[in-house]
C-alpha cells in the first residue's frame, strides 16, 4: 500500500507547493498511465516496481494508493492517520487553522473504514478461482471518495462548474477544520485559517511540503466498477470533529464552552 502522491512525482517546484494540477488520473481508464508514472521513478517507488515486475505468473497482487485518509482506525496498534491529525493538532496548538501556500492542491478522501471494505473486497476477490481482470499489472487502485458533499452548499453546481472540486482541497480541509475547533470551543472564529510556508508545513508534519502541498487526483473508478466497492461511510466533518477532539484529550486542552 502506497501513498496517492505518486501522481506528484519526485521533485516539485518549491513555487508550485499548493497550487493546483490539471492532472487526473482514472484508475480504469489511464491504467497504462499510472503505470508508466511509477516505472519512471524506480528509485522512489521501489516496492511498486518490484510488485510489476512479478508480472502474472506469480501470486495475485495489487497496489493501492489511498488519498488522505481521515477518521479514527478501530484496530489494536496503529489509529491516527497523518494529514488530518496533524493539522488539528498544529489547529490547536496555534489557535489557527494552517493550510501550505495558497492551499489549493487537491487530494482524494477516503474514511479508514472505507478504506479497510476495499482490502476486504480485495481478499474475497482472491479466494474465489475465478479469473478476473482486477490482478498484478491491472492490480492498481485508487481510493478516494471524492468531495465530500453533505456539508456544502450548492455542490451540484460546483461539481458541474468545476471538475477538481470533486477533489479536497488542503485551504478546504482547513476551513472544516477551524469550524469545528470554534464549534467545539477550541478556536476563537470559524474563519480563522492562514497560509503556512515550506518550513512551518515541514514542523507540522515530517515531509509537510509534500503531504500538504502536492496533488494527489485520482479517481477510483476500477474498486467501484469491478469490485462493487461503495465508500459510504462517516462523514469527512462529522471525523475531524472527532479528531480535534481525540487531540485536544492528548494534549489535555481543555475547552472554552466547557
Amino acid at each position: 500500500m502506497t501513498g496517492a502522491s505518486v501522481l506528484a512525482g519526485p521533485e516539485v517546484d518549491n513555487n508550485a507547493y499548493g497550487e493546483p494540477s490539471d492532472q487526473i488520473i482514472d484508475d480504469l481508464d489511464n491504467a497504462a498511465d499510472l503505470r508508466d508514472i511509477i516505472r519512471a521513478y524506480k528509485d522512489r517507488r521501489v516496492v511498486d516496481n518490484y510488485i510489476l515486475d512479478l508480472g502474472s505468473s506469480g501470486p495475485k497482487t495489487a497496489i493501492i494508493f489511498p488519498p488522505i485518509i481521515f477518521g479514527i482506525g478501530k484496530g489494536p496498534v496503529k489509529q491516527r492517520s497523518v494529514q488530518v491529525p496533524s493539522l488539528a493538532r498544529a489547529t490547536l496548538l496555534q489557535r489557527v487553522s494552517l493550510y501550505l501556500g495558497r492551499g489549493l492542491s487537491r487530494w482524494g478522501i477516503v474514511h479508514v473504514s472505507e478504506l479497510a471494505d476495499l482490502f476486504v473486497k480485495l481478499v474475497e476477490n482472491a479466494v474465489d478461482a475465478t479469473p478476473s481482470p482486477i490482478w498484478n499489472e491491472n492490480g492498481l487502485f485508487f481510493a478516494e471518495k471524492g468531495f465530500e458533499v453533505r456539508s456544502w452548499p450548492n455542490i451540484f453546481q460546483l461539481i458541474h462548474a468545476d471538475p477538481f472540486s470533486l477533489f479536497q482541497s488542503f485551504k478546504d480541509v482547513a476551513s472544516v477544520i477551524a469550524k469545528e475547533a470554534h464549534s467545539l470551543g477550541y478556536i476563537d472564529s470559524p474563519d480563522s485559517v492562514k497560509s503556512m510556508n515550506l518550513e512551518e508545513s515541514n514542523a507540522v508534519i515530517p515531509n509537510g511540503s509534500v503531504f500538504l502541498g502536492t496533488n494527489g487526483q485520482g479517481r477510483a473508478s476500477r474498486a467501484k466498477k469491478l469490485l462493487g466497492w461503495q465508500p459510504d461511510g462517516e462523514s469527512f466533518q462529522s471525523a475531524v470533529r472527532e479528531t480535534i477532539i481525540a487531540e485536544a484529550a492528548q494534549l489535555r486542552l481543555v475547552s472554552r464552552s466547557h
